[in-house]
């Protein structure tokens, strides 16, 4: 692999948390699907869940394109030039505030799942 330090272990290691980003995501709104499809789920928290969901998986279209920038500049295993390191550093301020905006949206989403499991299961208990 790559020696600790050098851009393209930054790179390998930031590719890392990309996945583990876009996983998350991905977990958040197979949660929130599921989350529908308990049939004492109400139209109002079906339409708010599917929402969010829609708006956290249009952010990961942009962010996989991000993704797919590092990977193109970890395939260059030379040393970085002036310009290049200016990329690198205009992607590495994209990609954080990518990063924090995906894990807003998904700390939204999972509260509102938390939130409407709860009221299902008052709901379902009081039946």
């Amino acid at each position: 692999m790559w020696n600790k330090g050098t851009p393209n272990h930054e790179i390998a290691m930031f590719n890392k948390q990309f996945e583990k980003k876009i996983s998350d995501a991905k977990g958040s709104i197979t949660r929130a699907i599921s989350c529908c499809k308990e049939e004492n789920t109400d139209l109002d928290d079906m339409h708010a869940l599917i929402t969010k969901a829609k708006s956290l998986e249009q952010k990961l279209a942009p962010f996989q394109q991000l993704k797919d920038a590092w990977l193109d500049k970890l395939s260059n295993s030379t040393l970085l030039s002036p310009d290049e390191r200016m990329q690198l550093a205009s992607l590495a301020f994209e990609t954080k505030t990518a990063h924090e905006d995906i894990a807003r949206q998904m700390i939204e989403l999972d509260g509102l799942i938390v939130t409407i499991v709860e009221k299902n299961a008052t709901n379902t208990a009081t039946i």
